[in-house]
């Protein structure tokens, strides 16, 4: 497994990632397509390569205006047939050892209660589950609560 930029054949990939089907969403979709692999504002994408295939994305956030230097969150989305294969617990590991050879000290991330499998996987690569977000995403009037997950340098 490997981290890379995008392949411009691969764009309708990265749009089923994020099941963006209108013409104006992969249109607005470009450019982030056209920056992975390097910051944008303040994300960072990669692709997930196994194999030379991409099997997902890992997305980066820092946020100089809310959190302290050297801290980030981590999001990943892996297309539907690699999923519960392990690829998950992989790129966490794998992000968290270059997130942290560049000098950050901490990464968090989150997921949907109802989400065992990244659970899991969160709790493979040995993060720390550190508490409930509750309602944190309403979708059509429904409350979502997530689980925040966590790694810091000191903890490795």
């Amino acid at each position: 497994m490997e981290f890379r930029s995008y392949r411009e054949d691969e764009f309708d990939f990265a749009c089923s990632l994020r099941f963006l089907t209108s013409v104006e969403e992969k249109e607005t979709h470009r450019e982030r397509f056209a920056a992975v692999g390097q910051w944008r504002d303040h994300y960072l994408d990669y692709v997930i390569d196994v194999d030379g295939q991409a099997i997902g994305e890992v997305q980066i956030r820092r946020c100089d205006k809310t959190m302290p230097p050297g801290v980030l969150a981590f999001g990943i989305e892996l297309s539907p047939e690699f999923q519960g294969k392990g690829y998950g617990t992989q790129a966490i590991n794998l992000i968290t050892e270059l997130m942290f050879s560049q000098g950050n000290h901490r990464i968090s991330g989150d997921t949907d209660v109802s989400n065992i499998a990244m659970q899991k996987a969160f709790e493979k690569a040995g993060w720390v589950h550190e508490g409930t977000m509750y309602a944190l995403f309403v979708e059509d009037g429904v409350p979502h609560d997530y689980l925040t997950y966590s790694q810091t340098s000191f903890s490795r």
